[in-house]
């Protein structure tokens, strides 16, 4: 049910980075993940490979489909609990990345 409230409300967007960063974030803050709108910007630069200040370059950039459907796994999956570090496949610990799984 919400994973097709989900895509309703992506499809109904203008598909730019920047909307979907909000409305990813308002979903995941909604379903008590505090801090959704981090994990939606670090998910994005993980898909993206770059850093904050060139996702934030690319905001009005339309996101491609691929990209949409790795978005909205990683939601489905974030409100199922399953933990940001095990999606990512790694966690960043004093200035060094660790792999991770479960």
């Amino acid at each position: 049910m919400r994973k097709k409230q989900l895509l309703k409300d992506f499809k109904s967007s203008d598909q730019s980075i920047k909307s979907i960063v909000n409305i990813s974030a308002d979903f995941l803050i909604n379903n008590q993940i505090k801090n959704g709108r981090n994990e939606t910007e670090w998910y994005l630069q993980k898909l993206y490979q770059c850093n904050s200040i060139s996702l934030y370059n690319l905001k009005n950039q339309s996101i491609n489909q691929d990209i949409l459907n790795q978005m909205t796994d990683f939601l489905v999956k974030r409100l199922n609990k399953i933990p940001f570090q095990y999606l990512i496949g790694y966690a960043p610990f004093y200035g060094r990345d660790y792999i991770v799984n479960s």
